[in-house]
């Protein structure tokens, strides 16, 4: 019923856990990931159904960069301030 709600929005997302996810990473190199999965394809790699997220999981041990590919990475606003922890930030606008 809330029509102005989107995926855009910052209360649809978890963007003190995504802030969180990228302070781990820039002070141990450790951290937790999940993906978004999109359609079957990804669904059956996943075991998830599509317009669903994985559980989170660790990183992969020695790991020197993290690529972060989604909507939300430079936000700052009065709750978070995720670009820094990010030594490069490219925003694409369609």
């Amino acid at each position: 019923g809330d029509q102005p709600f989107s995926h855009f929005s910052y209360e649809a997302n978890e963007l003190s856990e995504l802030e969180r996810v990228f302070r781990e990473y820039a002070e141990t190199g450790k951290g937790r990931t999940r993906h978004y999965v999109h359609d079957d394809k990804e669904a059956e790699k996943f075991g998830v159904p599509p317009g669903k997220f994985t559980d989170w999981a660790p990183f992969e041990d020695g790991s020197d960069l993290l690529f972060y590919e989604g909507l939300h990475g430079c936000v700052v606003n009065d709750t978070v301030n995720l670009p820094k922890y990010a030594d490069l930030k490219i925003g694409v606008v369609p």
